[in-house]
């Protein structure tokens, strides 16, 4: 089993214009880990100069990383349900569709076309996708109408022999 199944060409797709953790995301979440860890230093800064640190400060301590723990953690949940698991929901619901033979769904990209994710790109070839087995389900099913036809003839024909020189 590969460690990165993806290869190369896949990962550098020229159509994907947007990351999914770009450089402002990574700057976004350094900075919120600076104004909490500021946060700290400014309650410390208040009881520097004791001796001991009293519970009630380390209470606050507690309180100010529980509470930005659990707003940042939330934060990523709502994203990361927006970003990826909505998306892939609707490519699941449209696999079990084609699965049924429905080949007439199509999944719209989520931003232009000047903005392409990985999300993007594969909805773009889902539907590539879809219309290639439309075309070939076509194809199947021309093949076994005229196929039918050309048996049907002479069987046909075979028959009416049958018919008339058999009485």
């Amino acid at each position: 089993m590969k460690l990165f199944p993806l290869s190369l060409q896949q990962v550098n797709d020229p159509r994907v214009k947007r990351r999914s953790f770009s450089k402002l995301r990574f700057i976004t979440v350094f900075l919120i880990l600076i104004s909490l860890a500021i946060g700290q230093a400014l309650m410390l800064a208040n009881h520097y100069h004791s001796d001991t640190i009293p519970p009630r400060l380390l209470n606050a301590f507690v309180f100010y990383w529980a509470i930005a723990a659990g707003g940042y953690s939330l934060f990523e949940t709502i994203y990361i349900r927006w970003k990826y698991e909505k998306p892939m929901n609707q490519m699941s619901a449209a696999t079990k569709q084609v699965a049924e033979g429905n080949f007439s769904i199509k999944l719209k990209p989520r931003h232009t076309e000047e903005h392409l994710d990985y999300l993007d790109v594969m909805f773009l070839d889902f539907n590539t996708m879809v219309e290639e087995l439309s075309s070939t389900e076509m194809l199947k099913n021309d093949f076994i109408s005229n196929i039918s036809h050309e048996i049907k003839t002479p069987l046909a024909v075979i028959q009416n022999y049958n018919y008339t020189y058999a009485r």
